[in-house]
C-alpha cells in the first residue's frame, strides 16, 4: 500500500513541478527511484505507527475491532458472530457480548448474546461517555426506549460483520496497512 501512496505522491510532485519548475520540487523528484524508496519507507513506517492506535487498530491475526468512541472497541475473534466488549459488565457480572448491534451517537444498543452464559435480559443500551448501561428482557420494552430516544430499534440492528464493513470502509481503508 505504501508503494502505491508513493507512487501518488511522486505524481503529484511531478505535476506540481511541471506548472512551477522553479521550486523544490524539482529537487526533490529528479531522481525518481530514491524519492519512491525513501517515500514509500516513510509511508510504511507511518502506516505502521497508525496500526497500533486506537482509531487504527482493526484487529490482529484472527481478531477483528471496532473503535466505537470513548476508549471502547467492540472486538471479535475468528470472525464469530459474537462481538464483545472486555471493560464493560452487564448486570450478571460478566463481559458485554452481543450478535446484532448499532451505534448511534454517542449510544451503543444492541441485543445481549453469548457463546457460553445466558443473560437474564434480551437487549441493551450503553452510553459511551458514561459507560452506564441499562438493559431490556423484553424486545418491546427496549424497543419502546429506543422510540422515545431516537436509537435504532431491534430489527435496525447489524450483525459484527456489517458494522465492521460500514466502519472500514470509505476514507479508513485507505488507512489500513
Amino acid at each position: 500500500m505504501a508503494s502505491i501512496y508513493a507512487g501518488l505522491l511522486l505524481f503529484l510532485f511531478r505535476n506540481i513541478y511541471i506548472s512551477n519548475p522553479e521550486n523544490w520540487f524539482q529537487r526533490i523528484t529528479a531522481n525518481r527511484k530514491p524519492f519512491l524508496c525513501i517515500s514509500g519507507a516513510i509511508i510504511s513506517i507511518l502506516l505502521f505507527i497508525w496500526m497500533f492506535t486506537y482509531w487504527g487498530n482493526h484487529g490482529f491475526g484472527d481478531s477483528a475491532r471496532i473503535p466505537i468512541g470513548y476508549g471502547i472497541a467492540i472486538e471479535n475473534i475468528n470472525w464469530s458472530d459474537h462481538g464483545y466488549i472486555s471493560n464493560v459488565e452487564v448486570l450478571a457480572g460478566r463481559r458485554l457480548e452481543m450478535t446484532k448491534f448499532k451505534v448511534n451517537g454517542g449510544t451503543l444498543v444492541g441485543n445481549l448474546d453469548s457463546w457460553f452464559d445466558s443473560y437474564q435480559n434480551q437487549y441493551f443500551s450503553l452510553d459511551l461517555e458514561s459507560r452506564k448501561l441499562t438493559e431490556f428482557k423484553y424486545e418491546s420494552d427496549f424497543n419502546h426506549f429506543a422510540g422515545l430516544n431516537s436509537l435504532p430499534k431491534a430489527n435496525e440492528l447489524e450483525s459484527f460483520e456489517e458494522n465492521y464493513r460500514n466502519y472500514w470502509s470509505g476514507w479508513r481503508l485507505v488507512f489500513l496497512p
